[in-house]
């Protein structure tokens, strides 16, 4: 059986920072996407216009299994005070690739409170 069906478009929904050490933020960063599909978070060109149509290119941040219910989570690190802008990408079993989601811009904030009794990723 042939699948030339690519994974539904990823969705990158939230992100929380989680600590930061004086240069580094650390982002626990969620999402969802087709349940079994392999993740790709990467960093893009910030105002980059994303193709339409797969696969988008970026440098590769993180990877991982969206797991069973759909749901990915992952800490992504982010240099502090500056801007990161992100995307995700899902390819499957039979290798094909989604569409980029739409990206999503990090921003690692110097001044944000981090709950300190909050477990990290």
């Amino acid at each position: 059986l042939h699948d030339g069906t690519p994974p539904s478009t990823p969705v990158l929904d939230r992100e929380e920072v989680i600590s930061w050490d004086g240069a580094t933020v650390v982002f626990s960063m969620t999402g969802s996407g087709e349940p079994g599909a392999t993740y790709r978070i990467l960093s893009v060109t910030p105002g980059q216009t994303l193709p339409a149509t797969a696969p988008c290119t970026g440098t590769q941040l993180a990877t991982g299994t969206i797991d069973a219910m759909g749901n990915f989570a992952v800490a992504l690190d982010a240099p502090q005070n500056e801007a990161t802008s992100i995307t995700v990408i899902t390819g499957d079993a039979a290798n094909n690739i989604s569409v980029c989601a739409d990206p999503r811009v990090l921003v690692g904030e110097a001044t944000v409170a981090v709950d300190p009794d909050r477990a990290p990723l």
